[in-house]
C-alpha cells in the first residue's frame, strides 16, 4: 500500500512538472520582430529554446519557422545580437532588425 501511495505521488509530480515545461509552439516571424539590437544569445535562448541550428560557431543561429522559412539571428564576437535575417529561400532574404546604418 505505501509503494502504491509513493507511485501515485511520483506520478502525479511527474506530469505537474510536465505542464511546467516550454510548449512546442510553432515560431513566426512576428515572435522575432521583439528583438533588440544588443541583446545576449543567452537573452534569445530563454525566450525561444535553443536554435534549431547554428552557423559559425557561435557566431549566428538560426530558427525554422512554421513556412518552411528562417530566421537567422547574427551576434558578435561578445555573443550580443547585432542583426536578424528573415530569409524566405536560399538567395531571398529580408533584414528584419540591424544595426547598420
Amino acid at each position: 500500500m505505501r509503494k502504491a501511495k509513493l507511485f501515485m505521488i511520483i506520478v502525479i509530480c511527474i506530469f505537474l512538472l510536465m505542464g511546467c515545461t516550454k510548449t512546442d509552439k510553432q515560431l513566426v516571424i512576428d515572435d522575432f520582430r521583439s528583438l533588440k539590437v544588443g541583446m545576449t544569445q543567452k537573452e534569445i535562448i530563454e525566450k525561444f529554446g535553443e536554435p534549431d541550428g547554428t552557423g559559425s560557431g557561435f557566431y549566428l543561429n538560426y530558427y525554422e519557422l512554421e513556412n518552411n522559412t528562417k530566421v537567422v539571428l547574427y551576434f558578435d564576437g561578445e555573443s550580443k545580437l547585432t542583426h536578424v535575417r528573415y530569409w524566405v529561400s536560399e538567395d531571398k532574404y529580408t533584414d528584419i532588425i540591424s544595426n547598420e546604418i
